[in-house]
């Protein structure tokens, strides 16, 4: 049986560190891709959807079951790839992968056939797992404060939950109480009619 390998650290991209995908996600997978050579414009806009003359052929991918199994990763509608000398190929694609923060460049492909690939060489493979690269914290606010808060949200769950456990514990012997007192009500009740219909009889 050949052994499957996964990717053992958090896959990120290249250029903004951002979390594409979590470890042991991506299967890899031997297949000849290609992937469109594209570039951003003066103003920074991304031109994937523009004609692209040129392609990049890759052998080495991450094979990915979902669109949903990524953790952060941006899509681009398919246009003008079916033309060319890798029609045979690119005819097959649905759509293509970029980073969805900093959408520098083509990482992957979505084939009509449902399957996922995101190119190895094009992503940074060995990418850190801490909660400082994928949470970062707002401008003047340290992680620590942050971790303070969350200790200080947990123990005022814990006493709402302990509170509401209390009332619902009196809530039960007060209406205890009362049906109590209700059966000595009807009790009582029922000793004065059962007087009054013996008094009628005798008298």
């Amino acid at each position: 049986m050949e052994d499957i390998e996964t990717n053992k650290a958090v896959i990120r991209c290249k250029r903004c560190s951002s979390r594409i995908l979590s470890p042991g996600i991506g299967v890899l997978a031997s297949i000849n891709l290609v992937l469109p050579v594209s570039s951003k414009s003066k103003e920074g806009t991304q031109t994937i959807e523009q004609e692209i003359p040129e392609y990049e052929s890759f052998k080495t991918w991450w094979k990915v079951k979902s669109n949903m199994d990524f953790d952060n990763i941006g899509f681009s509608r398919v246009v003008n790839l079916t033309e060319g000398e890798h029609t045979e190929i690119t005819k097959l694609y649905e759509r293509l992968l970029i980073c969805s923060d900093c959408e520098e460049r083509v990482i992957g492909v979505a084939l009509l056939s449902g399957d996922v690939y995101l190119c190895k060489d094009l992503v940074d493979n060995n990418g850190a797992s801490t909660l400082e690269h994928d949470f970062a914290a707002p401008a003047g606010i340290t992680l620590e404060y942050l971790k303070s808060m969350q200790s200080q949200m947990q123990k005022q769950t814990a006493k709402s939950k302990t509170e509401t456990s209390h009332d619902t514990i009196t809530d039960a012997k007060e209406v205890d109480t009362r049906h109590e007192a209700a059966d000595v009500a009807d009790a009582a009740a029922h000793e004065v009619i059962c007087v009054t219909f013996v008094d009628k009889v005798l008298g």
